[in-house]
C-alpha cells in the first residue's frame, strides 16, 4: 500500500509539474505535491478574485463578527470556504510552526501572537490567514516567495538562514501529522473572545 501511495503522489506531482502555478506554489518554505494540486484545484484562476479578503474567504480563512445579546463582539473563523484548501493551508502551518522545520516569518508571527497573551489555536489561525494573503500576492504577481521580503513587511529581524533557502519538501509521514491535527484546523482559530493583535 505505501508502494501506490507513493505512486499515487509521483502522479499528483508529474500532472501538476507544468502549471505555471506550481513554482509559485513551492517556493513556500514547505511543499508537497498533494498540497500543490489541491490549491491549484482549488483556486482556479486567481484572477477571478477581486480582492485578498474574496481570496481568503474563498479558502476558509477569513473571520466573522458574531454578537449575541449582551455579550461583548467577537471574531470567529468563517464556516464559509473550499473546505479542501482550508485543510490545505492549515496542515502548512501545523508544520511550519514545527520546531523540526527551520524557522520561517511566520513561526516568528506565531511567536509574537502567543508571546501577547493569544491562545496558541487562535495565533495558529492568524497565521494561517497571513499565509492566504501571501499566497494571493504570490500568485496575483507570479511571484515566488521571497522570505527576506516578508521578514522586512513584517518588521522582522533579518534571518540567520542564508538568502533563497529551498522549501521544505515535507514527507508523507509529516502531512500525515498535519492532517491528524487537524481539529486544530476545525476550531475557532481567529481569536474568539480575544483582541485583534496586528501582525
Amino acid at each position: 500500500m505505501e508502494r501506490a501511495r507513493q505512486e499515487l503522489v509521483e502522479e499528483v506531482a508529474l500532472a501538476t509539474a507544468t502549471h505555471p502555478y506550481t513554482r509559485v506554489i513551492e517556493s513556500l518554505p514547505v511543499k508537497s505535491p498533494i498540497w500543490t494540486a489541491t490549491l491549484i484545484g482549488a483556486i482556479g484562476d486567481v484572477d477571478r478574485f477581486s480582492n485578498v479578503n474574496q481570496f481568503k474567504a474563498y479558502l476558509g480563512w477569513s473571520p466573522q463578527l458574531t454578537r449575541s445579546g449582551s455579550s461583548v463582539d467577537h471574531s470567529e473563523l468563517a464556516q464559509t470556504g473550499v473546505r479542501p484548501a482550508r485543510n490545505v493551508l492549515g496542515q502548512m502551518t501545523v508544520i511550519m510552526l514545527s520546531p523540526t522545520i527551520r524557522g520561517t516569518p511566520f513561526r516568528e508571527v506565531y511567536q509574537r501572537l502567543t508571546g501577547r497573551g493569544m491562545r496558541p489555536a487562535s495565533a495558529l489561525g492568524h497565521v494561517a490567514g497571513k499565509l492566504s494573503v501571501v499566497l494571493y500576492g504570490m500568485l496575483k504577481n507570479m511571484t515566488p516567495y521571497d522570505q527576506d521580503k516578508h521578514r522586512r513587511q513584517l518588521g522582522l529581524v533579518q534571518s540567520a538562514d542564508q538568502p533563497g533557502s529551498p522549501p521544505v519538501d515535507v514527507s508523507l509521514e509529516l502531512v500525515d501529522l498535519a492532517d491528524s491535527r487537524s481539529d486544530l484546523v476545525d476550531d475557532d482559530l481567529t481569536g474568539a473572545g480575544e483582541p485583534q493583535l496586528g501582525l
